[in-house]
Formats: C-alpha cells, sequence, structure tokens
C-alpha cells in the first residue's frame, strides 16, 4: 500500500474531536492505488470506476462456482487446493482453507465478496481501455477462474488494451477451457457464458 493511500485512509477515518464533521466510510486501498497509477500514466478510467463491487456483479461467478459450505479437496489433484463456499481456496487473512473447515451460509457470501472484490479492483487496474460494467463483471469472473496472473499475460487482454473491436476481444474467453490438457464440459460453458456477457 502506498503512503499516499496509509494517508488517505487516516484522513477520510479519522473522527472530528467536536463530532461537527460526519465520519466517512474506510476508503476502499485497493482502488486508491488503483486510480493513483492511472493518473500517473495517463490512463483513462472505465466506466463505472468509482463503483465498488455489488452483491449482483458476482452473479456469473456465482452460477459457475456453486456454493459448498465444507471444505473440499480439488477433482483434479483429490488433496490442494481444498475449497470452500463460492470456490474459495484462502480466507480474507490469507489463511489457506483445509479439510474439516466449514461455513455458513451468511459468511459464505461475506467471503465471497471480499475475495471478488480484490479481483475487481485488481482487474480494473490491468485494463488501459474504458469498459462496460457487464465487461468488468466477464473478465472478473475470468480472472476468479483462472487467476490474475494468468489475464495480466493474456492475449486476451493485450488485445482489450490495444483498442480492438470487443468481437475479436471475446473469441479470447474461448481458449480457456481446457485443465490439464483436457477440454472441459464445464469450463467451456464458463467461457461461453463470459463472452456472451462481455459482448452484452
Amino acid at each position: 500500500m502506498s503512503m499516499l493511500s496509509r494517508l488517505l485512509g487516516f484522513l477520510f477515518n479519522k473522527k472530528n474531536k467536536d463530532e461537527s464533521l460526519p465520519v466517512l466510510p474506510p476508503i476502499n486501498t485497493y482502488k486508491v492505488d488503483a486510480v493513483i497509477t492511472k493518473v500517473k500514466e495517463g490512463i483513462p478510467m472505465p466506466l463505472d470506476f468509482d463503483e465498488d463491487m455489488k452483491w449482483e456483479d458476482t452473479e456469473l461467478i456465482r452460477k459457475f462456482e456453486g456454493c459448498v459450505l465444507k471444505a473440499y479437496p480439488d477433482p483434479a489433484t483429490g488433496a490442494e487446493p481444498v475449497t470452500i463456499g463460492w470456490g474459495n481456496t484462502t480466507y480474507s487473512n490469507g489463511s489457506k482453507v483445509k479439510m474439516g473447515d466449514i461455513l455458513t451460509q451468511e459468511t459464505a457470501d461475506k467471503l465471497l465478496l471480499e475475495e471478488a472484490s480484490k479481483f475487481w479492483n485488481k482487474v480494473e487496474s490491468l485494463v488501459s481501455v474504458e469498459v462496460s460494467r457487464n465487461q468488468l463483471r466477464a473478465l472478473t469472473s475470468f480472472a476468479y477462474n483462472v487467476g490474475l496472473g494468468k489475464l495480466g499475460g493474456s492475449t486476451l487482454l493485450k488485445l482489450l488494451n490495444a483498442g480492438k473491436p470487443k468481437e475479436e476481444v471475446a473469441l479470447q474467453f474461448l481458449r480457456w477451457n481446457k485443465a490439464n490438457g483436457a477440454v472441459m464440459k464445464g469450463l467451456t460453458r464458463r467461457r461461453e457464458a463470459e463472452r456472451d456477457l462481455f459482448l452484452s
């Protein structure tokens, strides 16, 4: 976190001694760092950049991840990464999910929004062109599934940031439908849904 982010967080949360001024909610430091980076580099802000991720923005993630309240091993390895809730492999404090862990539905939903919001904000920082909210939703779902590193190095992101037509960019989603070299029906359906949402 940058010094400016910490300073802004302090100023936004500092309670006025005489209570004459309202106390503002905690500042989203992920978003502040992303904004600072874009301003420094002269990059235009995506549409809705000022808005945090909302529950409805997680719809596509929820549709394909499903929610399991008891921790379970990875289907491909039979071991790690251990998953719980809406596809979470770690908790908000960074600790790994382990076998035997159990969540309530309320906690699982809260964890999803917290973790997906981190992806949402990081995706925003990777994108250097204006995008619609549905495009941001599609990109966040993609990153949540394959990882931010793979999105960051993808042809999909390169074409998007190069200003290529959205139809050309959207085709790149379909390439990411394999696990261990084999085409997976579930991944194919997810990539098609992300493509369709990106184009909508």
